[in-house]
């Protein structure tokens, strides 16, 4: 049996980690969370509801972790509590003075923004560990494939599993790697980044064990195809001839061919057949329509064109990441790509993804370095110029996403363009990992 709801509405201000929320007294939009049920893991979090004009909460008590000194708080309070229609009534402050405990929240703020950023490094370092034995495994897997030996799930099981890992502990980590590129091993760095982002999709909705292993050996062997090709066909940036098109689009059905030989799931040849046919027809080899694609095929293909788009895999240039994303949710509204997946990429990424240059209100410039899922619009930043326009001696870390002492919150106010010398003159707003 479940175990029944034992809903109770209390004021934001009362909120504290381990309290699970199914109710608040403002719109969702209005909300700093993807959904107004979630179970509150920080004092961060609490902060964002207030500051979103949160007044109530209802909680269901069923669902919530809190300490038996929190329980105890929460009972001794229940009378001073809100009701869904109205806002609660402040408790008299017969303690310390609230400058005090303003003193006490800021130093609090500062060791968890301290704690957060040496968790950070740490999830960092072994990001890039993992990403050179990704990288050594994908180059090897795709030599084999060149000269016709088959390759074994067996060999790509230990590099799923401590992918799948690295990005339950801290997905940011390896989301910032999949957004670098190096111009010597292109189609390896691409894997690379379709892996984790597909992967990454797959923890997000919480998919099938099977599923998952069947979407990772996909995305590591999506390319088989192009290590048969002309090397100088990836990244051309200018249009394709009419037979250098016709030959980019038997590189899918090459892959396959490649393959047969590796007793690999037959989902995953599926997926990686599949993974350039388009929701409207218009997609390769087979022309297929959204109903006979699989919805996991359809999320390789959301993956895979996000990446060819930011760096420049295809005839166009390479694309900003924020400028990726609208023209892939653009292209979804017409029919190409399955919304659905797009929709969970952008929630994924945010709508300014990790390595994206902005400007902020401040005149300060700087590098997207970390996204919360449940608030897009006040990331992470690295301040790499100051508010004079000169380089910084060192980079200032900002989070967007915490209260400042400024009138005027610190945002985000442009999108920047590396490639432009007005915008980066000293070439600094790349991230450098």
């Amino acid at each position: 049996m479940k175990p029944k709801q034992a809903l109770r509405d209390i004021s934001v201000e009362r909120l504290i980690p381990g309290m699970y929320v199914v109710k608040l007294d403002i719109p969702w939009m209005q909300s700093p969370f993807m959904s107004n049920k979630v179970k509150i893991k920080s004092e961060r979090e609490i902060a964002l509801l207030k500051k979103s004009g949160a007044k109530v909460a209802t909680i269901d008590l069923s669902k919530s972790t809190i300490t038996k000194q929190g329980a105890s708080a929460l009972s001794k309070t229940a009378q001073a509590a809100a009701n869904a229609n109205t806002s609660p009534k402040k408790p008299e402050n017969k303690t310390a003075p609230a400058t005090d405990d303003k003193k006490s929240d800021a130093n609090k703020n500062a060791e968890a923004q301290e704690k957060r950023r040496n968790e950070f490094k740490r999830s960092l370092t072994a990001a890039i560990n993992l990403r050179a034995q990704a990288k050594k495994a994908i180059i090897s897997l795709q030599n084999d494939l060149k000269i016709g030996k088959s390759v074994s799930p067996k060999v790509m099981a230990p590099l799923l599993s401590d992918t799948l890992d690295c990005l339950e502990k801290n997905n940011q980590a390896l989301l910032n790697l999949a957004h670098v590129s190096s111009r010597s091993q292109k189609i390896a760095d691409h894997v690379f980044s379709v892996f984790c982002v597909s992967l990454n999709l797959a923890l997000q909705q919480k998919m099938d064990a099977k599923d998952i292993e069947a979407l990772g050996i996909a995305a590591l062997l999506h390319e088989a195809g192009w290590v048969q090709m002309p090397l100088q066909l990836m990244g051309k940036r200018k249009p394709y001839s009419a037979m250098e098109l016709k030959l980019i689009h038997r590189h899918p059905q090459i892959g396959v061919d490649s393959l047969k030989m590796s007793a690999l799931p037959s989902l995953s040849m599926r997926i990686i057949s599949e993974h350039h046919e388009l929701c409207d027809g218009s997609g390769y080899p087979k022309k297929l329509k959204m109903e006979a694609i699989h919805p996991l095929s359809r999320l390789l293909a959301v993956a895979d064109i996000y990446d060819e788009k930011v760096h420049q895999l295809i005839d166009r240039p390479g694309m900003l990441p924020a400028n990726a994303l609208r023209d892939l949710y653009r292209l979804a509204k017409k029919g190409a790509y399955d919304e659905s997946w797009v929709a969970r990429l952008i929630t994924l990424l945010g709508v300014y993804p990790i390595s994206t240059a902005v400007k902020l209100n401040t005149d300060e410039k700087g590098i997207v370095r970390e996204v919360a899922a449940d608030n897009h619009l006040h990331p992470v930043v690295d301040i790499i110029y100051g508010r004079d326009g000169r380089l910084l001696n060192k980079v200032k870390n900002i989070d967007l996403a915490q209260p400042t002492s400024d009138t005027e919150a610190t945002h985000i106010v442009e999108v920047l363009d590396p490639n432009n010398p007005k915008h980066d003159p000293k070439r600094r707003l790349i991230l450098d990992i």
